[in-house]
């Protein structure tokens, strides 16, 4: 069950070909484990997504792509949110502030930094084939 915030924006849909139209949360039926929109409207589950990170969506019938994780030891492009340049490092874990730690032998900390963005390394870098 997904878990929303009061007033949140989320993108809603009446059935899987229809639209997808944005609404302000309100609240979680838990006795019926479905979601209600400010203006009274009850979701099931799957037809409820959370705005931000689906913006793309608003006004098609598209369905939602998994959300990208990285996995431990998979090549990576990072940044700060105030840098410009993305780095390649090798991912490690998802840090307790949701910041991504990653190992690089040129960083401080014994080759461990935490990172505010992390996304598949091919979307900033060119890698040949193997």
């Amino acid at each position: 069950m997904q878990k929303f915030e009061p007033d949140q924006l989320v993108l809603v849909r009446y059935t899987k070909t229809s639209e997808w139209r944005i609404r302000r949360y309100s609240i979680l039926c838990e006795e019926r484990q479905r979601h209600e929109t400010q203006d009274g409207v009850i979701w099931e589950d799957e037809d409820i997504l959370p705005y931000s990170g689906n913006e793309h969506l608003l006004g098609t019938t598209d369905s939602p792509t998994p959300k990208w994780e990285p996995k431990p030891g998979e090549l990576v492009a990072v940044k700060y949110l105030f840098d410009t340049s993305w780095r390649a490092r090798v991912f490690v874990k998802i840090d307790e502030d949701k910041k991504y730690q990653c190992f690089c032998s040129q960083d401080e900390n014994d080759g461990y930094a935490s990172w505010d963005l992390c996304e598949p390394l091919r979307k900033h870098f060119t890698i040949p084939e193997e």
